[in-house]
């Protein structure tokens, strides 16, 4: 297994809920794009440092954003 995977494996991160967008260790980078509008790019966990889906989640362990 890669050690992706095994980050993965080891937080219980599941591709299916609403978690990972509201984490504080949910990270992201905006582009700006022709007309004004912005894409959010390269969504990673910064505790395991693997690509997450941003409705992902993990075991649910970890702080939520302050709002």
């Amino acid at each position: 297994m890669s050690k992706q995977t095994d980050a993965k494996a080891s937080q219980g991160y599941q591709e299916e809920g609403n978690r990972c967008g509201n984490c504080t260790h949910f990270t992201s980078e905006c582009k700006a794009m022709y007309g004004g509008y912005t894409v959010e790019t390269k969504l990673r966990c910064s505790i395991g440092g693997f690509k997450v889906k941003k409705f992902g989640g993990c075991c649910g362990k970890h702080e939520r954003k302050a709002e």
